[in-house]
């Protein structure tokens, strides 16, 4: 599989806080799907906006510290999620990341529930 890897200026930055359970998570979601992190945020933010009227936001945990994390400029706009969960954009960022790496860690895990708390 060939990877291309995006130019600076075609990633945009982000700046969400998470926990080190969720930054690892992202690692291993990235790693075993052989993709780069932005492209598996790309793709929770497509799963998101598929499920968006059955998902509440969720708020930042106090004991994560702010990363860094890049979208293609193309999957940089999510105002439409922002709008349904009437949140704001880092909101939005994280609840489509951490539902969507807790449902691949479930199913990988042979669950269903998207609301363990696990992580």
């Amino acid at each position: 599989m060939e990877r291309n890897l995006k130019g600076k200026n075609d990633l945009k930055k982000f700046r969400v806080k998470l926990t080190e359970q969720e930054h690892q998570l992202l690692k291993l979601v990235s790693a075993m799907d052989s993709k780069y992190q932005y492209e598996v945020i790309a793709t929770a933010l497509d799963w998101a906006r598929e499920n968006q009227e059955l998902i509440l936001p969720l708020t930042f945990s106090n004991d994560g510290t702010f990363r860094s994390l890049y979208l293609e400029s193309s999957h940089a706009q999510f105002s439409d999620l922002e709008q349904t969960w009437s949140c704001k954009t880092n909101n939005a960022l994280y609840t489509a990341t951490i539902l969507y790496l807790r449902i691949r860690t479930n199913n990988a895990q042979g669950q269903a529930n998207i609301m363990v708390s696990s992580l």
